[in-house]
């Protein structure tokens, strides 16, 4: 998923790693705007292609349940294509230290995912180009994002941007590519992957807001307890540090004790 419409920079990301025979399982397709690698299938989809409304606050979704036809048609051609993808590549540059406004406001659009996650352990790596610096910082706010929807990440690539037609860099990025498809491929087969402790305290804290706003937002209640994630220790069978669950415990239950006991503070 690309998501600028100047994308010179990341459609050479993808040529390169397509060169590399980076092979994430996908579903074939009779038509659509697809390409297909050795032994693999990739639909790329830009999103200002896409007819996406602006988001203006989401909050009736979060309440009363999403609605992904009529002005949100877009973005639900968008979720059906993720929803049937084995993996889901997630492609941005670099704008102020995060992702471009396209994506971002694709992001706002899917808040729903947030509340009511359905990518459960799907596959994603995550993308991205700079002239500069902010890479990390623009993959540590996606996966935090990406997490919240139940994806799992497998890896991310980080290219400079002004760098990609440079015959040495060409030669370090394609290195970089072929490991990370290892990895991703490695982590794919992998049946119990491994969860990090921010990963769990906030699985934890999201089943707090869920379990305090029940009366608020019902939907989301019922989501969480239908598949068990209410008395679950994550959202799928994973391995993780051990002390990890006790210290997402505790501090989901101090975070509990503000709330009840109206001790929270406005940040400042």
């Amino acid at each position: 998923m690309s998501s600028t419409a100047a994308e010179s920079e990341l459609n050479s990301l993808i040529r390169h790693a397509g060169a590399h025979r980076m092979r994430p399982p996908g579903h074939p397709r009779e038509s659509g705007r697809s390409a297909t690698f050795p032994q693999a299938e990739r639909e790329v989809i830009h999103l200002h292609e896409v007819n996406l409304p602006a988001c203006d606050g989401q909050l009736d979704v979060i309440k009363e349940g999403e609605n992904l036809t009529g002005a949100m048609s877009g973005l639900g051609a968008v979720y059906s294509a993720m929803r049937r993808a084995d993996v889901v590549v997630f492609a941005s540059p670099v704008h102020n230290f995060t992702v471009s406004a396209l994506l971002k406001n694709f992001i706002d659009l899917m808040v729903f995912e947030s509340h009511r996650p359905s990518f459960i352990g799907k596959p994603a790596v995550l993308v991205a180009t700079a002239m500069g610096a902010g890479q990390d910082r623009l993959f540590a706010y996606l996966r935090d994002v990406v997490h919240s929807w139940g994806f799992r990440v497998v890896g991310c690539l980080g290219a400079a941007a002004s760098m990609l037609d440079e015959p040495w860099y060409e030669a370090r990025l394609q290195g970089a590519i072929g490991q990370l498809a290892g990895r991703v491929a490695t982590r794919i087969a992998d049946q119990r992957p491994r969860v990090g402790l921010r990963d769990v305290v906030a699985f934890n804290i999201w089943r707090l807001v869920v379990e305090i706003n029940r009366e608020n937002t019902p939907i989301d209640h019922e989501y969480w307890s239908r598949r068990g994630w209410l008395s679950a220790h994550y959202y799928y069978p994973c391995r993780t540090w051990p002390p990890a669950r006790w210290i997402a415990r505790l501090i989901a239950t101090a975070v509990r004790h503000q709330i009840i006991g109206r001790k929270l503070k406005p940040v400042t």
